[in-house]
């Protein structure tokens, strides 16, 4: 079977898109207007150093908390105590909220939970948190 050279198919031109809804600018004309090192001063790493509210020790705390909290919630248990375990020997201090995910994340993983929850407890009992603190003093 050929395929004829010149085939009568009717060819018809579909029209063009909708134009889009016009978007809101990325940036007011006032803040094109300002000075770049005022953008620098706000958004730089030594400006929360000189904040009262982000320390240098609870940016640190908060990152090994995030990673073990990415553990837990990944189901990896072993893991999340390894990396508060490293934690611990890097000299970065928990936080209630550190514990609190580990006291989670044992409570979902009853087998492992009955046999780690106990010694992360008591390193909680011996730092003071769990007195301190009613999150991790009820968990």
């Amino acid at each position: 079977m050929s395929i004829p050279a010149s085939t009568s198919t009717p060819f018809t031109r579909s029209s063009p898109p909708p134009p889009s809804p016009p978007q809101p600018p990325l940036f007011s004309q006032s803040a094109a207007n300002t000075n770049p090192s005022d953008h620098r001063r706000r958004f730089s790493f030594k400006s929360s150093q000189n904040n009262n509210s982000n320390s240098p020790v609870e940016v640190a705390t908060a990152s090994w908390t995030s990673s073990i909290a990415h553990h837990c919630r990944n189901g990896r248990l072993s893991e999340a105590v390894l990396q508060f375990t490293r934690m611990r020997d890097s000299g970065v201090e928990p936080n209630h909220i550190t514990f609190v995910t580990l006291f989670s994340a044992c409570a979902h993983f009853p087998s492992k939970g009955l046999l780690l929850g106990p010694s992360i407890h008591g390193y909680a009992r011996k730092i003071g948190l769990d007195v301190n603190n009613v999150m991790v003093g009820t968990a």
